[in-house]
């Protein structure tokens, strides 16, 4: 239900409000897949195996950079914050204590400390945003501007945006597409090159 109230974000014995990572190539223990020997929540008693990382709300959607791996999340927040987060093993997003880098619900008390904040956040039902669209770290060759960009978008404005680090770790978004287009997904082909799709048809990005 909205808001979490059972608090299966924080919660490492349900597999609600985590990303799992499982091996489908070797069934084991009567399950129909594996488990990952270096899967980070295999020692801890009350927590399930197939646990990548947790306190997430409702990952849409997620990919890794072909270069780094590094693997790219765009978590849909509740009412108030929509998130862009960097996902590392055995790692605490926040969720159902916060929403992106905000206490949940506001005027609670939170630690922040305690999590790994998102890189990137913005405002909800701001200039009509309602709800991210994850989408891809671009490594194709017609759009060298945005090279190495982690493309996204908000599928009430079909606004699309390319999120880039600096040097001093910090990042820079930049707008890049105002499309009116409910984008529900992002995709690439065999070179790299980005699509999306949303109103029942499928687009391609060009220069």
């Amino acid at each position: 239900s909205g808001g979490d109230p059972q608090g299966n974000g924080q919660n490492l014995s349900t597999l609600l409000g985590t990303i799992i990572r499982i091996d489908i190539d070797n069934p084991s223990d009567g399950l129909n897949y594996g488990i990952p020997s270096d899967n980070p929540f295999i020692v801890p008693l009350n927590a399930r195996d197939e646990i990548y990382a947790y306190g997430l709300r409702n990952v849409w959607r997620f990919s890794f950079d072909s270069e780094t791996d590094l693997l790219w999340a765009a978590d849909v927040g509740q009412n108030a914050w929509e998130e862009i987060d960097i996902i590392y093993p055995g790692l605490n997003y926040g969720w159902n204590e916060m929403e992106a880098s905000h206490c949940y619900p506001p005027g609670s008390d939170c630690n922040p400390d305690e999590f790994e904040l998102p890189i990137w956040e913005y405002e909800l039902y701001v200039d009509g945003v309602c709800s991210v669209t994850g989408g891809y770290v671009y490594k194709g060759a017609e759009i060298w501007s945005l090279r190495d960009k982690y493309i996204y978008g908000d599928w009430c404005t079909g606004d699309i945006w390319a999120l880039k680090a600096t040097n001093n770790e910090n990042y820079i978004n930049e707008d890049i597409i105002s499309s009116d287009i409910n984008i529900t997904s992002f995709g690439i082909d065999e070179n790299n090159e980005l699509f999306f799709c949303g109103n029942q048809r499928i687009y391609k990005l060009i220069s």
